[in-house]
């Protein structure tokens, strides 16, 4: 990764941009083999990110990845605009599946709540909620 850095910047941002996206989730019409193309993904990000953090901000790796991601957003916006849109989709995506797994753990404690109820108890449950039975 010798051509990373500040001699070409742009290049650099293309191939962390490639990286990121491939990350996102998406929706795939067939499968591939289990593991092969999601494992070489995560070994491209961390090398990139491994790149990130030895250049820093002033090539000698000053403050790591984030200080070449500042040295990106104000001296190279577009490409830094580039990397930017994928890390909020993957953000996106985090906070959806972080949302729909508390809503199956609320169903799941409801569904547990009621199967150790009596019969009894559930009759009287709803006719407290306004259902005749």
């Amino acid at each position: 990764m010798m051509f990373l850095g500040r001699e070409r910047p742009a290049q650099f941002a293309r191939l962390l941009y490639k990286v990121l996206n491939a990350m996102v989730p998406r929706k795939r019409a067939r499968r591939s083999a289990a593991g092969s193309a999601a494992q070489d993904n995560h070994f491209l990000a961390e090398a990139v990110l491994a790149a990130a953090e030895r250049l820093g901000s002033d090539n000698r790796g000053k403050d790591g990845a984030t200080g070449y991601c500042t040295f990106l957003a104000t001296n190279r916006p577009k490409q830094f605009a580039r990397l930017f849109g994928p890390l909020m989709m993957i953000q996106e995506a985090e906070l959806q599946a972080a949302e729909a797994q508390a809503q199956w753990r609320e169903r799941m404690k409801l569904q547990a709540e009621i199967s150790a109820m009596t019969f009894e108890e559930k009759k009287a449950r709803l006719r407290a909620m306004g259902v005749s039975v």
